[in-house]
């Protein structure tokens, strides 16, 4: 159906009152969906009401939206907090603090970018939902809010998917790239600025085993089934043509706009590339990090205050002798998990966000900063994810502790979780009733 602005909302099968309820509460362009449900915290273990499959259901990934998270279970459950618009977190159900997304479907992987969330299911189908003026749910239409999961068109299989702040891409089973949504930099990849409302392929027909769209940035990137790098979008740290800018005007901005993939200098054997806000960091398939960008914060994990580097420098790695395998750059920060499922960050640790304690002033405002790796106590994980608004989640290793946060509080911006904290995914986690695993 439409709304009242010619929007298109989607109301899955089964329509309720609540579901119809809230279709009209959230119209296209304002998006307000003036539920906001519980006050209760996330980190409350009394208010979780999502109880796992059985004993042995694990969280495998987080992601991170503006004001909401997800998480992704063993079992392809996906579960989401944050902002109580239903919109957003995937269902009906404003009264939780963790609702389980609708539907009976089982999804491998899930990403959450700024008012919405796409999914890949166990088959290969991509689905999002949320709120999309720029065509971020890839249904074929913009100015799209949908309650719960809704297809992304077209007859396309994929096996991963990442989203931005207002774009996605997903890879499909032969290892092509496609995206929709905003393309104001070239983020699609098809070398024009222009939206797309369904998946577009990206242009240089290269064959991809792992794609990052940056959370708070206007890039992609992505390393192909022969561990070359290659980044598209808005130039800021991808290549040598800075500066870390924007462009205020459209020739400025086109000036900052790649024309499709180009291809990262000087790294090979990669695994993962993640741009942040004004740098980006590169695992490789040895488990170290290389980052290049911006320094201002001690975002390049170097360990002494190095001027600002426009292409990595393989000598010059994250100092760190740990292994790692998995990586999440975001706003003047990164964090990396270890093979032993131990967690670092560096960068800026301002507001005790970082989950670290600082060992430098950064910056000509002199901000608290980790110029080096530093431990995360109190958190076992297998992965991470960064996110806007100076929030970090993590997939845990243990049941008995299915996923951590820090940073920002979700229900109040103004309060700070300096250290890990187990969210109350299931009603056990913090009671001990299951042993880790």
């Amino acid at each position: 159906m439409t709304n009242g602005f010619g929007a298109t909302i989607y109301i899955p099968p089964k329509d309720s009152a609540i579901r119809l309820r809230t279709a009209i509460l959230c119209t296209a362009i304002v998006a307000a969906c003036i539920e906001r449900g519980s006050k209760r915290s996330v980190y409350d273990s009394s208010s979780a009401d999502v109880m796992p499959a059985d004993a042995s259901e694990r969280i495998i990934a987080t992601t991170l939206g503006d004001d909401h998270a997800c998480a992704l279970s063993s079992y392809g459950s996906a579960f989401c907090w944050g902002r109580h618009d239903s919109w957003i977190l995937g269902a009906d159900d404003t009264s939780a603090s963790v609702v389980r997304v609708a539907g009976d479907r089982r999804f491998s992987d899930i990403a959450a970018g700024s008012s919405f969330t796409c999914a890949v299911d166990v088959e290969g189908l991509a689905f999002c939902w949320g709120g999309g003026q720029r065509g971020e749910l890839g249904g074929g239409s913009y100015f799209d809010v949908a309650v719960e999961p809704q297809p992304v068109a077209g007859d396309h299989r994929f096996t991963t998917i990442t989203a931005g702040s207002r774009h996605a891409c997903a890879i499909d089973v032969a290892g092509a790239a496609w995206c929709w949504g905003d393309n104001s930099y070239g983020q699609l990849g098809d070398g024009s600025v222009k939206y797309a409302s369904s998946p577009i392929r990206v242009s240089g027909g290269h064959i991809f085993m792992q794609l990052a769209a940056g959370a708070e940035s206007n890039t992609t990137c992505g390393v192909t089934t022969d561990g070359a790098g290659f980044c598209w979008g808005e130039r800021q740290a991808f290549n040598n043509r800075g500066p870390f800018t924007r462009g205020d005007s459209a020739a400025e901005r086109m000036e900052l706009v790649s024309a499709g993939p180009e291809k990262v200098p000087t790294l090979s054997r990669l695994r993962v590339i993640d741009p942040g806000t004004d740098a980006a960091c590169a695992l490789d398939s040895r488990g170290y990090v290389y980052c290049w960008g911006s320094n201002a914060l001690g975002q390049l994990g170097l360990g002494y205050p190095a001027r600002d580097t426009l292409i990595p420098t393989p000598s010059q790695r994250v100092a760190s002798d740990e292994q790692f395998v998995s990586l999440s750059v975001g706003d003047g920060r990164a964090c990396a998990v270890s093979r032993k499922s131990a967690t670092y960050c560096w960068g800026s640790a301002a507001g005790q966000m970082l989950g670290v304690k600082p060992d430098d002033s950064c910056g000509t405002r002199l901000i608290a900063c980790a110029r080096s790796p530093a431990l995360v106590r109190d958190a076992s994980l297998t992965q991470i994810a960064l996110g806007p608004h100076d929030r970090i989640c993590g997939a845990g290793r243990y049941s008995t502790a299915p996923a951590y946060c820090w940073g920002r509080d979700f229900k109040n911006s103004s309060l700070q979780v300096p250290q890990p904290r187990v969210v109350a995914l299931w009603q056990s986690e913090l009671a001990g009733t299951q042993g880790g695993r």
